[in-house]
């Protein structure tokens, strides 16, 4: 699946059991790019392990936006808005302003790998082990060049912008933490206007140039970003 848009949909009712992808359920080897998913609301709809897309083994997720959603309504939801359930990639792609419960708003890689990703302005209602931005929730689950600031999650022991297994899930990020291998502690990303979803970078964002070149088994990087500029490979 390619270029194309879901915006405003809401799902006349709930799932039963658990682990569904509400607008897309990625099987092993699937591929969806340039795809924005927008304002979908299941936050009264969905069960356990939800995600407004769900990726299952090898498959991948391209240039996508994810914007505006509601998944899970409670800390007992466990729902994300991407569940990188094995070992998929999201790379080039932008989150913002989506609304989770536990485990993750934004992205919830168990042991997948993202590259070149902005998490922005999410929440998770959800306390204990939620992060509204990104959660690497074991050894294999990597972020490359990734930048997460501005999320809010619930309760002291969540975590806003990104809660990793270890430093090592880490690399070449940026965080107002600075979690991780190389990177940025980020003071402010000097987005150009993200109330209006524009996140290309002023002038003077001390983001600029601090990406890192990219070598994993089996992935190659899309020639260009989201707003259509060369990236260096």
């Amino acid at each position: 699946f390619r270029d194309f848009k879901i915006d405003g949909v809401t799902p006349a009712a709930a799932t039963s059991g658990e682990g569904h992808g509400i607008a897309f359920n990625l099987e092993s080897g699937s591929t969806i790019s340039n795809v924005w998913i927008n304002a979908v609301d299941c936050s009264s709809k969905g069960s356990a392990w939800d995600a407004i897309v769900k990726m299952h083994w090898s498959s991948r997720m391209s240039q996508c936006i994810v914007s505006n959603c509601k998944v899970g309504s409670s800390g007992s939801a466990d729902c994300s808005g991407i569940y990188l359930e094995n070992d998929g990639y999201v790379d080039n792609c932008l989150l913002y302003n989506n609304k989770g419960g536990r485990y993750g708003s934004a992205i919830w890689n168990k042991k997948g790998i993202l590259v070149n990703c902005t998490v922005y302005g999410n929440t998770c209602s959800g306390g204990g082990d939620s992060s509204a931005g990104i959660w690497l929730q074991m050894a294999e689950a990597k972020a490359y060049n990734c930048v997460s600031f501005g999320n809010a999650a619930k309760g002291a022991s969540g975590s806003s912008d990104l809660k990793a297994a270890s430093a090592n899930n880490v690399i070449n990020c940026a965080t107002p933490e600075g979690t991780g291998t190389g990177g940025v502690t980020l003071k402010n990303p000097g987005f150009t206007d993200p109330a209006n979803g524009d996140f290309t970078l002023q002038g003077n964002s001390e983001l600029i140039d601090k990406g890192a070149a990219v070598a994993i088994k089996n992935f190659t990087q899309p020639e260009f970003d989201l707003a259509g500029q060369s990236r260096v490979l």
